[in-house]
């Protein structure tokens, strides 16, 4: 399992620029953390490394934003859902529709197909954070 510690924001952006770097179109990343932890924070530097320049939100009242990048990212939050709200989401329909889908919340999601990336984002001290890495992107960051 990979692993990296940030202590800072800014750090944490840099962490999701250099992932950007080892990303594929048909990428599921599933982000799975406390609320505060940083994964949106997190989304933001990926998308910075994939050429995005506008504003980053969580899209937690929207549920999915796409961000016109190369390839294209559906940003899925699945905080406020749950139950019947979540098989109706589709995410499967989503994903194909999609160059590369980023899912907050991830452990709240009935649908990850194999080969999708986990990233772990844990408290750590003050301002820190540790994530971990399980699947395809783990063995590209090597």
């Amino acid at each position: 399992m990979k692993c990296f510690e940030t202590t800072s924001a800014e750090e944490t952006k840099s962490l999701g620029t250099r992932i950007s770097g080892f990303l594929k179109p048909g990428d599921i990343l599933a982000l799975i953390g406390e609320l505060g932890s940083g994964k949106t924070t997190l989304i933001q530097g990926i998308l910075k490394g994939l050429g995005f320049e506008g504003r980053v939100q969580s899209p937690s009242f929207i549920i999915v934003r796409t961000y016109n990048t190369d390839p294209e990212v559906k940003h899925v939050d699945l905080y406020r859902l749950e139950g019947k709200a979540l098989e109706e989401l589709h995410l499967e329909e989503i994903y194909s529709r999609a160059g590369i889908m980023i899912v907050e919340w991830a452990d709240r999601s009935p649908w990850l197909p194999s080969g999708t990336s986990l990233i772990m984002i844990e408290f750590e001290a003050e301002n820190g954070r540790k994530f971990r890495f399980e699947g395809p992107i783990e063995e590209r960051m090597k």
